[in-house]
């Protein structure tokens, strides 16, 4: 019997608190051992975000390595869940120094932030090399993972920040567009969810099976951040990793920024409209629903719906196919179409009121 979204959540919580647990003993002993105490509070910009939270890229990888009928709960397996997040740590932190994020407002906050992005970074691989340590072909492998995922992370952010700008919208018709955004979001978003792919390492799951799953990886992580780029434009969503209204700001081309300039509306007058509005949460709230009146979130869901969840349905049909006798995991990752389509973000998007 499939599992219930209260069940999944359970799982995550629970999933969360023992990763969380590893990761912070972790960051703790880094920060001991390198006399980094002046680092701490700039790793806590985000870590004060994050805890307590849902981790979804270490829930994947629970999934996964209950996939492989492996103990998620091993000393082993945890250290690797804990790598995931510390790697997609990593990614955030060093955005909040590109795109001057959570209150980072100055060089020497920037300079912080690009720090802790370096040192989360090494300790995902440290992890790694940790959980590894008995079987060095496997731990070459893990670590080749890490490093194809960091550089595929900062590639992404290349394409954002210097390929699809606002400045850049009348070079694309639609379909060159969505073909660059689609290569975009599984650069940032996608690899990071290959990383939950380390379970896998020490299975004896079919090199057929493992590819099905990188390649459903690559497009689930592809559709959450498309539906987390939808929530730039939503001042009622809580995102611990990002500030409303920070790609519009930064000119970050996205397919709802595309859409708005679609529809006629300018967006270097939304954006310097936003600008002055920034210390006033009710003007703010009136923007960000002028801009849900301009854009269907209909068009980003179907997407979505096209580029994502239609190559999953084919890929989870295969491991349906291959893996007959574990179909009981497998009904684990029914919760991806409400991750995509029911999240809280598109939610809380819909929620936001005509002015």
């Amino acid at each position: 019997m499939p599992l219930t979204k209260k069940q999944h959540f359970a799982r995550m919580d629970d999933t969360s608190s023992l990763v969380w647990r590893v990761l912070e003993q972790s960051t703790d002993e880094m920060i001991r051992n390198h006399n980094l105490a002046t680092i701490k509070p700039h790793i806590e910009v985000l870590f004060s975000r994050r805890r307590g939270k849902h981790l979804l890229r270490p829930y994947v990888g629970r999934l996964l390595a209950t996939l492989a009928q492996q103990d998620w709960k091993s000393s082993c397996n945890l250290k690797l869940l804990a790598s995931i997040e510390a790697l997609n740590l990593s990614t955030y932190h060093a955005n909040f120094a590109f795109d001057n994020k959570a209150g980072v407002s100055d060089s020497g906050d920037r300079n912080g932030q690009f720090v802790a992005a370096m040192l989360l970074r090494e300790l995902a691989q440290s992890l790694i090399s940790d959980a590894f340590s008995c079987d060095t072909q496997a731990q070459c492998a893990a670590i080749s993972l890490c490093s194809q995922v960091n550089q595929c992370v900062y590639v992404g952010q290349h394409l954002d920040m210097h390929v699809l700008t606002h400045d850049a919208v009348g070079q694309f018709d639609l379909p060159a567009f969505e073909e660059k955004y689609y290569a975009r979001c599984i650069l940032m978003c996608g690899a990071t969810f290959r990383l939950t792919m380390l379970p896998l390492l020490l299975s004896s799951l079919e090199d057929d099976v493992k590819q099905c799953c990188h390649s459903l990886l690559n497009h689930l992580g592809a559709g959450i951040q498309a539906i987390n780029d939808l929530a730039d434009f939503d001042v009622l969503s809580k995102r611990t990793y990002a500030d409303s209204f920070s790609d519009l700001l930064n000119q970050r081309l996205t397919l709802p920024a595309y859409l708005l300039h679609a529809s006629g509306a300018s967006l270097e007058m939304l954006r310097d409209k936003v600008k002055t509005q920034r210390s006033n949460p009710s003007l703010l709230l009136q923007s960000a629903q002028e801009i849900k009146s301009m854009i269907s979130v209909h068009d980003i869901l179907n997407f979505v719906l096209r580029r994502c969840w239609q190559p999953i349905r084919l890929h989870l049909r295969f491991l349906h196919r291959r893996l007959r006798q574990q179909r009981e995991a497998l009904m684990m990752f029914d919760f991806i179409p409400h991750l995509l389509f029911e999240s809280r973000l598109v939610k809380s998007f819909q929620s936001l009121s005509t002015p």
